[in-house]
């Protein structure tokens, strides 16, 4: 049946119409209803629809600034972590050259002195050139880590055998300072890894120990426990306080002054930990100011 709206007064009201033909002719019946409950049913829903709408944009909005944020997270502390390495390096780089060209600068100021006379500032310049090399070398790893070029050429290998001899060319370093370097090596301890790698995590570890340690030992000891193979350093040098503990393993970070007047750029440990990170390994450091620091590799 149809119908039509008509608003009297206030309200809106459906007329049904429905005609009949009957023996007196055609008959008309109306029916009228209310439609303010509907009305009432109908704002109802458009406002639900309406605050549905506004309180999904704003949550969306409110996600949408929340997520992007936390995406641009990494990119941002790339980006600072970058900007610090290239500061830090360019410190570094300039200290050795502000060095090489004082020393030079003596040197060519004395226009009648001999090579001979002049030995001790032409050797202080060459030994800046060894820092340089070391540190631009340790730059290009850092540089091809942060690229992910540095790929693991995998081979198995005697692990007993790069330790030990690692420790007999350290022994030299280690008796120039009165340090007895204690080795405590199990045989035929055999990994499967990057030989170049994995030599140069040894070197750091045990060069670090030797360079930090004034008096005493260091004990370097390669041992099968269960498992897991372990290379543990301990020195009894000057150790580290725990506060710098969390960040011994940053690029540059140099626990105290004594340490940067060792000569060390910073990045040794750095290295370290990528390449043992590199292979999946643990690296972890105990440490006791002025009784010594323990290094555990665990693979």
């Amino acid at each position: 049946d149809s119908y039509t709206t008509k608003k009297i007064g206030s309200y809106n009201y459906r007329i049904y119409t429905r005609y009949f033909n009957d023996l007196t002719g055609q008959t008309v019946v109306q029916v009228y209803q209310n439609t303010v409950n509907e009305d009432i049913l109908w704002n109802f829903l458009r406002n639900v629809l309406v605050a549905i709408g506004l309180a999904g944009t704003v949550i969306l909005l409110v996600l949408s600034y929340f997520l992007t944020g936390k995406a641009l997270t990494p990119v941002r502390e790339t980006w600072m972590k970058q900007k610090e390495f290239v500061a830090d390096a360019s410190h570094e780089l300039r200290t050795p050259l502000t060095v090489i060209q004082t020393n030079l600068d003596v040197v060519l100021s004395d226009e009648d002195g001999s090579v001979e006379e002049n030995k001790m500032w032409l050797d202080n310049a060459y030994s800046e050139t060894r820092v340089m090399a070391k540190l631009i070398d340790q730059l290009l790893i850092l540089a091809k880590a942060d690229n992910n070029e540095g790929m693991l050429s995998i081979s198995e290998f005697s692990f007993s055998e790069v330790v030990e001899n690692v420790c007999q060319s350290m022994k030299a370093i280690a008796a120039s300072k009165n340090i007895e370097l204690v080795a405590d090596i199990e045989d035929n301890v055999t990994i499967k890894a990057d030989y170049d790698k994995m030599r140069r995590l040894a070197v750091i570890l045990i060069d670090n120990a030797v360079k930090y340690t004034e008096k005493g030992r260091v004990t370097v000891t390669l041992k099968t426990d269960k498992n897991k193979k372990l290379l543990i350093v301990e020195d009894t040098g000057i150790g580290i306080h725990e506060k710098d503990l969390d960040r011994i393993f940053d690029r540059f970070y140099r626990a105290d002054k004594a340490r940067h007047r060792e000569g060390g750029t910073g990045l040794g440990l750095s290295i370290a930990k990528w390449i043992a990170d590199k292979h999946k390994y643990s690296l972890t450091v105990e440490s006791t100011v002025n009784v010594g620091s323990k290094f555990t590799l665990r693979m």
